[in-house]
Formats: structure tokens, sequence, C-alpha cells
């Protein structure tokens, strides 16, 4: 796969399929509320850079957090979070997601505001 646009396209696929509540990246996401449940992913393909065969690239990760209160009645709102991916290709030519992190200090912004 020497097309720059066929490994974009490709690298765009495999992170769509990539089960991001199953990585360590969901630890900080799932922190947010009592139940934290995945509302979708958008990858901007202009923003992916491939460098050999390894290559990196920005996303948007939508949640919907909900709150349990005890006695009270629960609460549900969505947030999004900038998150960044890294990867390589197989020999195959087959994208790998090898890491995802998720920025969600936006989240926290204030709460130690005097």
């Amino acid at each position: 796969m020497e097309n720059p646009e066929e490994k974009i396209a490709e690298i765009v696929r495999t992170m769509k399929n990539y089960d991001l509540a199953s990585s360590p990246a969901w630890s900080d996401l799932d922190a947010l509320s009592s139940r934290t449940l995945l509302d979708g992913v958008e990858i901007d393909p202009d923003g992916i850079i491939v460098k050999g065969n390894t290559f990196r690239g920005p996303l948007s990760i939508y949640v919907l957090l909900q709150y349990d209160e005890a006695g009270e009645d629960s609460f549900e709102t969505s947030d999004s979070f900038m998150g960044e991916f890294s990867g390589h290709f197989s020999e195959g030519g087959g994208a790998v997601i090898d890491q995802v992190t998720v920025d969600t200090s936006p989240f926290y912004e204030g709460e130690n505001a005097s």
C-alpha cells in the first residue's frame, strides 16, 4: 500500500473499529462519571501524519456521562474530549493502533479555583 490516500483510509478504518472502551485510555474517561458511555469517535483524515511505517493523528471522543446520586434523580450529560492515536503498519500493510491518549483536563478546569 504505497498510495498515501489508501494509507490514510486504512488508518481511519482501523481507528473507527478500534475498541476504545477496552483500551487503557478508557479509564480516564470512565472516571468522569458513575457510568460513561461512548457516543462516538471522530477522526480528521487531514490531521493524520504518516512517517515511514508509523502514523499518528488527532481524534475527538464523544461520551455520555451518567451520574447516579444516592436518593436523588440521576443526571445525564454529554461531553467531548480531544485525543491522539499512534500506530504502525504491519508487514501485510494493515494499520495497527499502538496507543490512544485522551485529554480529560478540560473536565477538571476550575475545580481548584478559589
